[in-house]
């Protein structure tokens, strides 16, 4: 049997089972094809780059390094991740402009954590922990901007574009991969890994946000966008830092091998 005509057989099988679902299961089926593609794809990522650390860097420089990238996460609970289930729903309400607002509230938002960030600055400079004082610099500066371009990614869902959604969300893995992949081989300098990584997130994040924009079709601005997302963040502040605090607390605790 050839590809063309098993996928001639699948579509027939899937159109005949709409009557009794009645639901589009020819568009459901491409949907979860493209969701579970770049779950995969993401998953085996994350999973070659957690061998590249385990075998690349010392146990003491990779727990310090997940000690950062789990604080940075907490303190990046002030950019309001919920904004982007808000934009999601907005932009399948039809308000796709609502797309500039949620991304410059979640900045505005974000320099808060960055207020933040700087009292670690403060800690450690005074505690004369220079690596780790450096380390944090680099967090305040970027922390308004690494997780809030995601907000692409919510777009492309509310316009059930599941395609160019998992196809941008791999890309963007792999061009932040990349660079952290030829950091690992030349150094295992804290600062310089950390460095590597915020700068490559941000900017493969913010590529796909730029062309996402340039891809608008309206301007319309859903009032309840911003509050909505507000809403959201709210009322998932509990569970992001049970999801993350581990790090921080085993790297207190216990120090730098155990998070490793």
């Amino acid at each position: 049997m050839s590809i063309l005509s098993l996928k001639q057989q699948i579509l027939r099988l899937l159109k005949w089972s709409q009557k009794y679902t009645q639901t589009d299961m020819v568009y459901l089926a491409h949907g979860s094809f493209w969701m579970m593609l770049r779950q995969f794809t993401t998953s085996l990522i994350a999973f070659g780059m957690a061998i590249a650390f385990a075998n690349l860097l010392p146990k003491e420089t990779y727990g310090a390094y997940k000690y950062v990238l789990s604080t940075s996460i907490l303190l990046a609970i002030t950019t309001l991740s919920g904004m982007n289930t808000s934009l999601t729903r907005s932009v399948a309400k039809g308000f796709e402009g609502s797309l500039i607002p949620a991304l410059l509230t979640r900045m505005k938002w974000g320099i808060l954590g960055s207020f933040l960030t700087l009292g670690l600055v403060l800690y450690y400079g005074v505690e004369g922990n220079s690596a780790l004082t450096t380390v944090f610099v680099f967090v305040a500066l970027f922390l308004p901007f690494k997780s809030s371009f995601s907000v692409y990614q919510a777009y492309w869902q509310g316009k059930q574009r599941f395609d160019l959604f998992s196809k941008y969300a791999i890309f963007q893995e792999l061009l932040a991969t990349v660079p952290m992949l030829i950091a690992l081989f030349f150094t295992d300098r804290l600062f310089l890994i950390v460095l590597t990584y915020f700068c490559a997130q941000t900017a493969a994040s913010a590529l796909f946000y730029f062309l996402t924009q340039h891809r608008l079709s309206n301007h319309s601005h859903d009032p309840e966008t911003v509050s909505y997302g507000k809403h959201i963040s709210y009322s998932g502040v509990l569970f992001a830092v049970a999801n993350n605090c581990t790090d921080v607390i085993l790297w207190h605790l216990l120090g730098p091998v155990p998070v490793a």
